[in-house]
């Protein structure tokens, strides 16, 4: 025995569907991808900012940046550099800019003992 569609499944089947659609459509209006994206646009528009100030020192030509969509939309700077005094100079820079959004970063020290031994490398 087959049990047809009532009119009441029906209504329940529309009620499902439209607030799903409805839960949808709020969580892309108000959920987290669209302030991602507001805060991805400005860190792009703000790495025009700081790129050059970066470029005027040479400690810090081998810091790349880049848009980055953790930290819910951020600018993010990595590479290396050969001292802690370094990195401190690369932050206050950064900060001096007034980044419009989060700031992380990847950036590693390269230890002291390390640089002895490729020094040692270029001589030999």
């Amino acid at each position: 025995m087959k049990k047809s569609l009532t009119s009441r499944g029906l209504q329940i089947i529309a009620i499902v569907t439209m607030l799903g659609v409805a839960a949808v459509l709020l969580i892309q209006r108000f959920g987290p991808f669209p302030r991602q994206m507001e805060n991805m646009a400005a860190a792009e528009q703000h790495l025009q900012v700081l790129r050059p100030m970066l470029l005027q020192d040479s400690r810090f030509t081998n810091i790349a940046l880049h848009v980055f969509t953790g930290a819910g939309g951020s600018l993010s700077l990595s590479g290396e550099l050969l001292s802690d005094r370094d990195l401190e100079d690369l932050k206050q820079i950064v900060e001096t800019s007034k980044p419009p959004v989060e700031v992380v970063y990847h950036v590693t020290v390269i230890p002291p003992e390390l640089l002895e031994d490729w020094k040692k490398l270029r001589v030999s």
